[in-house]
């Protein structure tokens, strides 16, 4: 009887600590953050390609093309004229999640697929469009840029923070302007950089820190522009009210910018991160930047958005927190030896190639104050820790009741 008794006790016993692993495990996996994802030292996190544009025609035809299907205008990565017989190919990078893209002209929309690194297409067009090519030297400009792409940060580096990505989240584009001249007969005759245009909003501050935003504009490729400087009398700036920017560095290959306005709360208070609660109107900026005189080297077969780099970080009181990387850029040390986990093999990565700010080449909702980021965004997971092969898209999936909708509430224009 005994024994009958006892192996009941064990029975039950035994039964109850698999209940609880069982439970151990489901709470685990109900807990898991980032910061417990398997990372491949090598990924670099980023989620955009390089592709090479070739449109030709058979005519003069301005042309525009896009990353979306719909053709709006927060995803225009290209704005230009073709000019038949010239060779001008257009480097650009776009979501690593796609494999097309659209062109508009002449009120046609055509899609055409990127094969490996190049996307390349034959205009049907039949509308000449003259606008003084073959009259002497004229111009035309070329823009090649980026679509809007929200940037989202934690800000507490060197210390991991929380990863719900909304500590500072702010939407930003750029183009780069070109200029090409043709001769007496129409051919091209030299083309080189006029200039850049960004436009930067901030929509949400989840950091308890005063936390400022910074930009550094710098040459990339030096093979196709080795210096390039800014005419600080003609930088023209337009925002919202009480927003400002400083070119607080304009030196042989790069500007420096500080962002002024565009982060003002209270101590310990949350900008629009907070369900339930009024949410405030995004603070932006748009600045025009136009090179020197003679500035920008020329050349005829390559118009790139990669020849300058754009650098957009934040500054939280005591240390700059970039894009994995990025080198700092304010002057102060990196703190390597106080990074949590130990420092990893790139600027601002740690020992566990852990990131503290994200770049997604679309427009997309932050996350709700506190809430695990693999909540609000269940693909991420999928994408990082497969460095990127799989769910390329995963900011395409959010999970509603975890999301702020601020793009429902002010989308971008």
């Amino acid at each position: 009887m005994k024994r009958i008794i006892l192996l009941s006790m064990l029975s039950v016993l035994t039964f109850s600590a698999c209940e609880k692993d069982l439970y151990d495990e489901g709470l685990a996996k109900e807990k898991e953050t980032i910061k417990d994802l398997k990372i491949s030292e090598n990924f670099d996190w980023s989620m955009t390609q390089t592709i090479t544009v070739n449109l030709t025609a058979t005519v003069e035809t301005p042309a525009s093309v896009y990353v979306n299907e719909a053709c709006t205008d927060e995803y225009k990565v290209i704005d230009y004229t073709i000019i038949p017989g010239m060779n001008m190919p257009l480097s650009v990078e776009v979501p690593a999640a796609i494999n097309k893209l659209y062109v508009k002209y002449d009120d046609v929309v055509e899609s055409f697929p990127i094969n490996g690194k190049e996307a390349s297409l034959v205009l049907a067009s039949t509308k000449a469009t003259t606008r003084g090519w073959g009259n002497g030297n004229n111009e035309k400009p070329i823009r090649v840029g980026t679509p809007w792409s929200t940037l989202m940060f934690e800000d507490l580096f060197p210390q991991l923070g929380d990863y719900d990505f909304n500590d500072f989240v702010a939407n930003y584009r750029y183009d780069i302007v070109y200029t090409v001249t043709s001769n007496n007969q129409g051919n091209l005759n030299s083309s080189h950089i006029v200039g850049y245009e960004f436009e930067f909003r901030v929509n949400a501050v989840g950091a308890t820190k005063d936390i400022t935003p910074y930009l550094k504009v710098s040459t990339k490729n030096s093979a196709l522009l080795s210096t390039f400087n800014i005419n600080k009398d003609l930088l023209v700036v337009t925002g919202s009210d009480g927003v400002s920017i400083e070119l607080i560095a304009n030196r042989e290959g790069y500007q420096l910018y500080k962002f002024v306005g565009m982060t003002n709360k209270a101590p310990n208070q949350y900008i629009n991160t907070e369900v339930d609660k009024p949410l405030n109107k995004p603070l932006v900026i748009k600045v025009e930047a136009h090179s020197v005189d003679n500035q920008g080297e020329k050349w005829s077969t390559a118009y790139s958005s990669n020849v300058l780099e754009f650098d957009f970080f934040i500054y939280n009181g005591s240390t700059e927190i970039h894009k994995r990387g990025f080198a700092p850029a304010l002057g102060g040390a990196y703190p390597s030896g106080d990074i949590e986990d130990g420092a990893g093999s790139q600027y601002y990565s740690n020992g566990n190639n852990l990131i503290w700010a994200i770049d997604v080449p679309a427009v997309i909702n932050h996350a709700v104050e506190q809430t695990n980021f693999l909540k609000a965004y269940p693909q991420f997971k999928a994408w990082a820790t497969s460095s990127g092969t799989s769910n390329a898209n995963w900011y395409n999936s959010p999970v509603s009741e975890h999301i702020i909708n601020y793009m429902g509430a002010f989308p971008v224009q």
